[in-house]
């Protein structure tokens, strides 16, 4: 089982940009607005100022991790030390994805629209312009693939102990 203390071979949060977060004060912005002419201006401004402060809150608490793990729970398939891809809220063994695909931009904007396979497991964030493709080679899953948002492709392939392809 994993261990609390155990480091993780690979972590990132997809939290938003901060160019992202001034949708959080545009939305403060309009709460303003909109109340101002029922109350004070300085209570206006608080509100608004604490609407746009929970939205950010929200947009970096609600924002997967992609992690590569040491050990977990075995009715996931996989060994009880072996090494696992955590996307958001999905696990899975090492042992049952098989090749790695740095994905650029454009192709996952392929892969998410034309390209598209409804059976792949997907942690994407609109922010995030790369992705790693990885096969499912476990015959019971059906999923035909993970495709899993990364600033880092490189680092996280390592971390997964593949080679790009």
């Amino acid at each position: 089982m994993e261990t609390a203390d155990a480091p993780a071979l690979y972590t990132e949060r997809l939290a938003p940009p901060p160019s992202v977060h001034l949708i959080s004060l545009v939305v403060g912005g309009i709460v303003l607005l909109g109340m101002t002419p029922f109350t004070t201006p300085v209570l206006a401004a608080v509100v608004g100022l604490l609407v746009a402060a929970g939205c950010s809150a929200v947009l970096v608490l609600t924002s997967p991790v992609v992690s590569v793990v040491r050990g977990g729970d075995p009715a996931d398939g996989g060994a009880p030390g072996e090494p696992r891809l955590r996307a958001g809220g999905a696990v899975i063994p090492l042992g049952a994805l098989g090749a790695a695909e740095v994905v650029d931009a454009d192709g996952l904007q392929r892969l998410m629209r034309t390209e598209a396979d409804a059976r792949a497991h997907v942690c994407h964030r609109a922010w995030v312009r790369g992705a790693v493709r990885l096969a499912v080679t476990d015959p019971r899953d059906a999923t035909p693939y993970w495709l899993v948002c990364t600033r880092r492709p490189a680092q996280l392939v390592a971390a997964l102990g593949r080679r790009e392809g």
